[in-house]
């Protein structure tokens, strides 16, 4: 038995299928592609169905190379930072990477900023989801009215196998909508950039199942009915976590 793991990246994407000993078995990787916004200095966005497209390549190429496999359980990581808005419909419509930055000439007027830093660990910058959801409002609002929810690259990948929209824990703290103290999303944060709170999907710890992988999905890829989707964290986290670093060490990744 073996896991397919999805890892969305920056620059590429890489789908894998690991044993349960923690040996690869087989690797597919795909460039990243986005598109420059010209309405802000410094702002990019990609489309998730041709990401999507990608992913599925990738993965039938690579579930077709071993047959012999058969894949126990599915998960993700990604980028930290980078967001897809879904829209009333359920529909992935518009991806902001963690590259983009669409959100920096509105970061100085950013009240309270001491305050978001002592609820989210993190310094005020357009790095962040928030920043990058408050550039949009100001700029693109036909955009921003669409968005009936969000979620990480990763929770993304999870939402497509599952139709389960949530955001795993090290992956939420990277918003600067969440409170790490409480581990729940902030109304008070949302205020400060100006975002509905609503949008926001609900949290869950890595490893937790989602649910079984949609039943369509597994008759296109060969999965067995059975096949579990597990949460996954955000690359940065999860690579650190994989080293058994103790208290006191340093890991650079």
């Amino acid at each position: 038995m073996a896991y397919l793991i999805y890892d969305i990246g920056t620059g590429n994407s890489r789908v894998s299928i690991v044993s349960e000993q923690k040996e690869m078995i087989g690797l597919r990787t795909f460039e990243n592609r986005y598109y420059r916004d010209f309405r802000y200095k410094d702002a990019l966005y990609f489309k998730p169905e041709e990401m999507l497209l990608e992913v599925m390549r990738c993965t039938g190429e690579l579930l077709k190379a071993h047959p012999e496999v058969r894949i126990e359980a599915v998960t993700a990581t990604s980028a930290r930072e980078s967001i897809v808005l879904i829209d009333r419909d359920g529909r992935w419509f518009y991806g902001l990477p963690n590259i983009d930055n669409r959100g920096e000439e509105w970061m100085d007027a950013i009240p309270g900023k001491d305050e978001v830093y002592r609820k989210t660990g993190r310094w005020v910058s357009t790095v962040f989801s928030a920043g990058k959801l408050m550039g949009l409002k100001k700029r693109c609002p036909d955009i921003y009215t669409r968005i009936e929810g969000i979620t990480s690259l990763s929770g993304w990948i999870g939402y497509v196998f599952t139709g389960e929209l949530v955001m795993e824990y090290s992956q939420a703290c990277e918003t600067q909508l969440f409170d790490i103290g409480k581990r729940e999303w902030d109304e008070k944060l949302c205020a400060l950039f100006g975002i509905n709170p609503g949008i926001l999907p609900r949290v869950c710890a890595a490893s937790v199942p989602l649910g079984r992988v949609k039943g369509s999905l597994c008759e296109e890829l060969g999965l067995q009915k059975e096949t579990v989707f597990t949460a996954g964290g955000a690359d940065t986290q999860a690579a650190v976590y994989g080293t058994d670093a103790c208290e006191k060490e340093i890991v650079i990744v």
